[in-house]
């Protein structure tokens, strides 16, 4: 894909050089390691990709540390985009960002109208509220009440005892919407508890946990309705014709023993070209949006000034569609879907509620 982009004259005239690095997703001292190799050992402009998973905590060693620009990894709180002195960026949103798209969503969809909503979350997501509770009351929508449950997961009769006293206050309010915040399987299971199953609408700003209720909810169906806001499917991301265009396209013609092909078509033990391609061709072509609005002297500074200016109002992403970037944006994505829990999709999991919608249109 670089390749590609040296072919097409690089970014306003410069060939850009790559340098990667293999390290554990499962080590976070090896990610440090190969930061610094990436870092101190070689002249590196940007960061391409970061760090994921486990080695995430790595991700400040690159924009802090080594005060090297990057697209990608991910930014898990505002302390760690805080240690950041240089720009950072990644393609899907932020913790907060999946709230603000959330609600953009429901009021776009028409969701909100006369939702009397009481919010809930666990202690692990108590920094989340009150972003949740500003972001309802600056859409206009009405809060009745709130609750957070103190019980950690593990702890499970002291959590349900909490759960049944805060759906008492649920349902003193006169709530008809549970909004959860953080991981959603908790409340859930405290609203299936309190009878109110199929009785209310359930709102989640956290699709992972969504899609992974885990073993303390044996029936899946209390689940059932709960909207979350989703990105692009892999199968949305494969038809798209910029992805196979600009993604597909110049690995297959560069490297013919490449293996790529429709996600859905992967087994579990194959190696999954898609996801590595994706990852990399969209970390690669909001990079070249930037750079190339930065002109021709191309610093962090200026760098960070483009993302900011008018490139970064409205821009495509392969695979992802509509972008856009802020200082308080630095997740790219525009483009999702309301999605909708339902118990029966495999072994339950969420399926498409709406088409992929401009969440800021």
């Amino acid at each position: 894909m670089v390749d590609d982009l040296n072919a097409r004259g690089g970014i306003n005239g410069r060939m850009v050089d790559i340098t990667s690095e293999f390290y554990s997703p499962i080590d976070a001292a090896d990610a440090e390691r190969v930061c610094a190799v990436l870092h101190q050992d070689n002249e590196t402009f940007a960061n391409l990709g970061g760090f994921l998973g486990p080695a995430g905590s790595a991700d400040p060693c690159v924009t802090g540390t080594n005060n090297t620009v990057m697209v990608g990894g991910e930014i898990s709180s505002a302390e760690e985009l805080a240690q950041a002195n240089v720009a950072w960026f990644h393609a899907g949103p932020t913790t907060e960002f999946q709230t603000v798209n959330l609600f953009n969503l429901l009021v776009q969809t028409g969701e909100t109208d006369g939702a009397r909503v009481f919010t809930m979350g666990g202690a692990a997501a108590a920094d989340e509220e009150s972003f949740v509770l500003e972001q309802l009351e600056a859409r206009g929508i009405e809060v009745v009440g709130s609750a957070l449950i103190e019980a950690l997961d593990g702890d499970t009769i002291a959590q349900d005892n909490e759960l049944a006293v805060a759906f008492e206050r649920f349902n003193a309010s006169g709530a008809n919407t549970l909004m959860v915040f953080g991981t959603p399987s908790a409340s859930i299971r405290g609203a299936g508890a309190a009878g109110l199953t199929g009785e209310i609408a359930i709102w989640s700003n956290d699709s992972a946990g969504l899609g992974n209720l885990g073993a303390t909810i044996v029936d899946k169906s209390i689940a059932d309705g709960t909207l979350a806001s989703t990105g692009p499917t892999d199968e949305d991301v494969w038809n798209d014709q910029d992805f196979q265009d600009r993604c597909v396209a110049p690995v297959q013609e560069r490297i013919p023993e490449s293996d790529l092909r429709n996600p859905l078509e992967y087994a579990p033990e194959e190696d999954n070209w898609f996801n590595s391609v994706r990852q990399g061709c969209q970390a690669l072509s909001i990079f070249e949006t930037i750079a190339t609005a930065a002109g021709p002297v191309l610093t962090p500074e200026t760098f960070e000034a483009a993302a900011y200016g008018p490139a970064g109002d409205n821009f495509q992403v392969p695979g992802m569609g509509p972008a856009s970037l802020s200082p308080d944006k630095r997740g790219a994505r525009d483009g999702v879907r309301l999605s909708v829990y339902d118990s029966t999709a495999g072994d339950g999991g969420l399926v498409a509620f709406t088409e992929l919608l401009d969440a800021f249109e």
